[in-house]
């Protein structure tokens, strides 16, 4: 396979319903061509089943967006009133989509980062490139590469023991630009390592975008990986958001997600879990106006004795439309896993919508399997119990709707971290 994944001509704008067409089951996209002509052809399989989605193509309809990025900084007082930016961290900061070396923390660093000419650094590790993010159905993943240049390469080496943890802060900010981007972040975890990491995705003083991220965390055998993540972003955004996770034997891997504010939000979690690791995901989404939320979990389990769980949560309210999917692989697990998946979406209004989507493959008696799904509303009953000890309807509302997003807490090992997320979901 070809390994020149820079396909950028020039920093125009993108056309999307007048050349492009890049969502269109019809019209081949131009990006297509491009990764035809470069020998790539595995990562345009199944473009027009997997791409079609009416939402994307509403929100791209009748724009340019820009694809060159924006250099403007958010305001002072919209960056201090955002909690976790208080938890002393190793601070990286992307500004839409590229490094800003000024506004982080470089001082010292026990781990390296690479920002500059990130395909260049990327291209560097065949490994990565050929085999851990070959996706054949997931044209997103190709649609990032065709236009990836910036983003964050982060790597600790084996046995570190950090201090504090690693604080990714991606801050969009467009004020009268619609921009386009595919920033790409790669955190390759040595073995035998602890850290922290945390995510915040946060936007300010925005016009329409359209982000397209990838991530991959690549951990090494015996490391533990504590990662939490918060989404607050414009609701005029579509972000799709594709992140891949490789557990090494031994390794684990621990996710905490609060996401309270969005648009369009399409997310889908792929990860492939050898022998003894441990992956665990909560996530908790806040769906509020006419959000759009489709959040996909694929497990692979391509090792013995590994450990899955999995646990989506939802408010939905006023007009927002829900979808979750979890999927579990145990095809090459004779001697058995345990994994385990749950889903729930409180419905607050009559106008909201959720589809919840469970598939299991289960290859041997020896697999441990659970899961769980629940659409509901608020009962009677529970207003009623609450009502009885003073508490008002409307209050009584919104304790329940709280309590639905703080099951996330449960999985938070840091005290400090614990607060901080305890206060964006309950004040």
């Amino acid at each position: 396979m070809n390994n020149n994944f820079t396909m950028i001509e020039d920093n125009e704008k993108i056309p999307f319903t007048a050349g492009y067409h890049i969502l269109s089951s019809v019209d081949i996209p131009q990006w297509i061509v491009k990764f035809r002509r470069a020998g790539m052809e595995s990562y345009t399989k199944n473009f027009a089943s997997f791409c079609f989605n009416s939402r994307i193509k509403d929100f791209i309809k009748d724009d340019d967006f820009e694809l060159k990025p924006v250099d403007v900084f958010p305001s002072l007082d919209s960056l201090l009133k955002y909690r976790l930016l208080d938890i002393e961290a190793y601070t990286l900061v992307l500004i839409n989509g590229k490094y800003s070396p000024d506004l982080s923390y470089e001082d010292e660093l026990p781990f390296s980062v690479f920002s500059d000419s990130i395909d260049f650094s990327l291209r560097d590790d065949s490994e990565f490139l050929n085999q851990k993010l070959v996706l054949d159905d997931n044209s997103f993943i190709a649609l990032n590469s065709a236009y990836l240049s910036d983003g964050i390469v982060l790597e600790i080496a084996d046995g570190e023991k950090l201090s504090k943890p690693i604080h990714i802060i991606s801050i969009i900010t467009t004020q009268n630009e619609k921009i386009f981007f595919n920033p790409r972040v790669f955190v390759k975890v040595g073995d035998n390592v602890n850290v922290d990491i945390i995510e915040s995705n946060l936007s300010f003083d925005c016009e329409k975008y359209f982000e397209n991220r990838v991530s991959q965390f690549v951990i090494g055998k015996n490391s533990v990986v504590n990662d939490y993540k918060i989404t607050d972003v414009s609701f005029d955004s579509l972000f799709v958001e594709n992140n891949i996770f490789n557990l090494d034997d031994n390794a684990e891997f621990n996710q905490v997600s609060f996401n309270s504010r969005f648009g369009n939000y399409f997310i889908k979690n792929i990860s492939y879990i050898e022998k003894n690791a441990s992956f665990k995901s909560f996530s908790s989404f806040e769906a509020k106006k006419n959000s759009m939320l489709d959040c996909d979990c694929i497990l692979n389990h391509i090792g013995d004795m590994g450990e899955s769980d999995v646990r989506l949560f939802s408010v939905a309210l006023d007009e927002s439309d829900v979808s979750f999917k979890t999927e579990v692989n145990t095809k090459s697990c004779l001697n058995g896993v345990k994994t385990s998946q749950e889903s729930r979406v409180l419905l607050m209004s009559d106008k909201a919508k959720a589809r919840i989507k469970p598939f299991q493959k289960i290859a041997s008696e020896k697999v441990k399997a659970f899961h769980g799904a629940v659409i509901s509303g608020i009962t009677s009953a529970e207003l009623f119990f609450l009502q009885t000890r003073g508490i008002s309807e409307d209050n009584a509302k919104l304790l329940l709707m709280k309590a639905c997003l703080a099951n996330v807490l449960q999985n938070i090992k840091d005290v400090k971290i614990y607060d901080e997320f305890f206060k964006l979901i309950w004040l």
